[in-house]
């Protein structure tokens, strides 16, 4: 009962307690600690980002921000989210930061490290001004060292902006909660508002916000209350709008109870504390990490019982008010004789108590989120805990510093286990900065499985960057007319970067087809993107390709680049075998073959027709090719284009689901459909969403006016 008597001694004078813990500026400038803690931040963010990810969801958020720049316009949703709906535009907006000044994400993945950076010694100072320097410095340099806390400050995403609005809030509720001034609730209503945007998790801590209001009542006008709710309206409206335009279609999926049984199980707990390692499992036995994880697997455990010690310590202060003399209290002091007035003193006692109060907060911060999300009935993730940093780091810097605070009274035995404890630390800080490095360096010479780190496969911004100015480069040196880029699941990443191009360029979708130049207007440049499953199959049999570069990706199969030449063939004469001013089909007898361990059908077709590339806009034609003795679809598969030329050869390679049909008779239809952006219009306003605009499905009809083409 030692250090539990000794903190609760420790909180009691209010007014000495803030006097002494404020952290003005030019201490700030002489604590050494400040300055170690400011390099080791910077350096771990900003380390190598133009390795950086840029996936799906990075490109996407950030050319929207780009054509909401260049076209003058507001914007209503972002991307979308794993459960299905649409998210809000925020991190659209903040993204626009550096999309003003640069069409290069890259500043804009410096822009997330910065802002995270920034949290980490707003993390310190707050921590400083209401539980000393001790605390705040291990606090702090955990929090910063940290490879959870690295990784998701190092890449553009909704959820990464989170680090500093968190701690900006908590900075909110403590103004009215410890220091009890007025004004609070307005920023902490918005920040909350703003960081629901961000990942929907953040309305969890709507729990401490609803404690700070009940424990700080008298510090709440009606003017602040009335303004956080017009901030709170002023940013959703562009999102209302697009939520009227859909009938809030996105708020009826969130409200829908799932299908599914909820569970209670531990994986919310493992994932809170999995925060807390020095690394991410290695990936890689050739890794740095992996020579160096053996030494470090003590820390996870033992930082996880440190940082009970740092809940239970805190809940003891809240629940055990000791005797209590402050400023804010008179005749709750005086014993309670009646069981039944007990409950509502204690509550008196524990407002008129503004650190215990702050306690209350920070533990309803760590235990009610983590509680609601250990019960759920649809999978949970990791980055659904970033809203809990940098709680986990001040539980552990808030008992370190009570139990060295503790010792002093103890003479040369109390110094001994200071100094033991300050090993501890200084052990532990180094640890944490041992594991994120090896991370760092393991990420910048590509000692990692790309598999592993990302889904489908992970992309890092400059190895994309240099394979599309590779491609460019090639094209301007040999004269080449155009580049043709095949690639997979998503072709955002490539518009995205289209800026640096000189050459124009269109893509395609490298799973069901290939695009290939007119023959008659010579060769051209294709770039290939990884993990190429059918497309050289396709260029040895339809061209005459030359393989220039194999351009190395770290973690992963390579880009290949290639100068292609479209082999000539017989154009079908027979009006049956040509779509009106699309498609010609060449060599009318369809091809059987396996590709990439997959059998399909092979089609060469000749574009009938030009369009020009425009803003996330494609050209998707659909094929089906059916078996009337079967009574089925044997064979169907789309292709997506971002620009059309005539002459130009499509080679179409259909997944076949039947073994054998050379012997029966086939026949194919195919259908047209552009896509073009959604944009919410009301009056003059003009809103971006994430949504795609379709034109009217056309059926394809031949030059005869049939639905259906024959095959051979």
């Amino acid at each position: 009962m030692g250090l539990l008597a000794y903190t609760t001694r420790s909180v009691r004078d209010v007014p000495s307690a803030l006097a002494g813990h404020r952290a003005t500026f030019s201490s700030l400038l002489r604590s050494w600690e400040f300055y170690l803690l400011l390099l080791v931040t910077l350096f771990l963010r900003l380390y190598h980002i133009d390795l950086t990810e840029f996936d799906g969801d990075q490109a996407t958020i950030f050319y929207m921000a780009r054509e909401a720049i260049n076209q003058g316009m507001l914007v209503a949703t972002s991307n979308g989210a794993s459960i299905g709906i649409i998210n809000p535009p925020a991190v659209v907006y903040l993204l626009m930061i550096t999309a003003a000044f640069s069409p290069n994400p890259l500043w804009a993945a410096v822009l997330t490290a910065l802002m995270a950076s920034l949290a980490v010694v707003l993390t310190y100072v707050f921590v400083r001004r209401y539980f000393g320097r001790v605390a705040a410095t291990i606090t702090a340099l955990t929090y910063a060292l940290a490879y959870r806390s690295v990784f998701y400050a190092r890449f553009i995403w909704n959820q990464n902006f989170l680090h500093l609005f968190v701690i900006l809030f908590f900075f909110a509720l403590f103004w009215g909660v410890v220091e009890r001034r007025r004004g609070w609730l307005f920023p902490a209503m918005f920040l909350l508002g703003l960081m629901i945007q961000l990942h929907a998790t953040a309305v969890l801590l709507a729990a401490p916000l609803l404690v700070a209001v009940l424990l700080a009542p008298g510090t709440i006008r009606w003017r602040d209350l009335l303004l956080g709710l017009l901030s709170l309206l002023l940013l959703y409206l562009p999102y209302l709008l697009w939520e009227f335009s859909v009938q809030f279609y996105d708020l009826n999926l969130l409200l829908t109870p799932s299908k599914h049984l909820p569970v209670v199980d531990n994986e919310a707990l493992l994932f809170y504390q999995s925060y807390l390692n020095p690394f991410q499992e290695p990936l890689n036995r050739h890794s740095v990490l992996y020579q160096v994880a053996p030494w470090f697997g003590w820390l996870t455990g033992t930082l996880t019982v440190l940082v009970i010690a740092g809940a239970l310590l805190a809940l003891v202060q809240v629940v055990w008010p000791g005797h209590e003399k402050n400023t804010h209290q008179s005749r709750s002091d005086a014993p309670v004789s009646s069981w039944w007035r007990r409950p509502f003193v204690w509550w008196q006692r524990l407002r008129a108590a503004p650190l215990r109060s702050g306690l209350l907060v920070l533990l309803i911060w760590q235990a009610v989120p983590l509680a609601y999300l250990s019960r759920h009935s649809l999978p949970i993730y990791m980055h659904y805990f970033i809203i809990f940093m940098p709680g986990q780091f001040l539980l552990l810097g808030f008992f370190l510093a009570s139990a060295i605070a503790w010792l002093e009274n103890w003479g040369s035995a109390g110094r001994a286990g200071r100094y033991l404890l300050y090993a501890f630390s200084t052990l532990t800080v180094v640890t944490l900065l041992l594991g994120s490095v090896a991370q760092l360096i393991d990420l910048s010479l590509g000692n990692y499985n790309d598999h592993a780190l990302s889904r489908p496969y992970y992309q890092d911004l400059s190895t994309v960057e240099d394979a599309m100015a590779a491609a460019d480069k090639l094209a301007m040196q040999r004269h080449l007319h155009h580049v043709y880029i095949a690639t997979d699941t998503n072709q955002m990443i490539f518009q995205a970067l289209a800026y640096r191009m000189h050459t124009p360029m269109t893509l395609f979708d490298k799973r069901y087809c290939m695009l290939l130049p007119d023959p008659a207007s010579g060769p051209a440049v294709m770039l290939v993107s990884p993990y190429n499953s059918i497309t050289d199959d396709l260029l040895a049999h339809y061209t005459q390709s030359t393989l220039v570069r194999t351009l190395a990706r770290p973690g992963g199969d390579p880009y290949l680049l290639y100068v292609v030449r479209s082999l000539p063939a017989t154009v079908a004469a027979s009006p049956a075998h040509s779509f009106s001013d699309n498609l010609r089909l060449l060599d009318t007898t369809a091809q059987t073959a396996y590709l990439g361990n997959t059998r399909r059908m092979v089609m060469r077709w000749q574009l009938l027709r030009s369009a020009a590339p425009s803003s996330r806009v494609s050209y998707d034609y659909r094929f089906a090719v059916s078996a009337p003795a079967l009574d089925r679809t044997v064979a169907e598969g789309s292709c997506s284009l971002t620009s059309l030329q005539t002459g130009d050869q499509l080679i179409t390679a259909l997944p076949q689901s039947a073994a054998d049909v050379q012997a029966l008779q086939l026949s194919l239809s195919a259908t047209y459909q552009e896509t073009h952006p959604f944009y919410l219009s009301y009056g003059p306003l003009k809103f971006e969403t994430i949504k795609d605009d379709y034109t009217p499905l056309s059926r394809l009809v031949t030059d005869d006016g049939k639905k259906r083409m024959l095959l051979s």
